[in-house]
């Protein structure tokens, strides 16, 4: 897909997402948190790592199955290794998932 079409797809997640237990619970019931999570061990740029990171936080602040989903599907290993990436956007998006994990 066109990497803006998916910079645009997971900013609206974030929206969507953001205090919205409803959206957060047909992410979690669609299979979307694991697609989404998988979305960070792809070759892309800053701007979609840290939207994507900051969609996984949205997801998981009021769910716990998102949050069970992270877990299982490896996505702590990517949430740290974007701590060491050179954006401080991605960082600090990295960092406020790990701290709803």
């Amino acid at each position: 897909p066109d990497v803006l079409v998916q910079k645009q797809a997971v900013t609206a997640l974030v929206e969507a997402l953001a205090d919205n237990p409803q959206n957060q619970d047909l992410l979690a019931k669609s299979g979307g948190m694991k697609t989404l999570i998988e979305s960070l061990s792809w070759d892309t740029d800053s701007v979609f790592k840290s939207r994507a990171a900051a969609a996984i936080a949205a997801a998981c602040q009021q769910n716990k199955h998102n949050r069970s989903t992270v877990l299982k599907a490896d996505g702590m290993k990517y949430l740290i290794t974007m701590l060491e990436f050179p954006d401080a956007c991605v960082q600090e998006n990295a960092a406020n998932a790990l701290a709803i994990l």
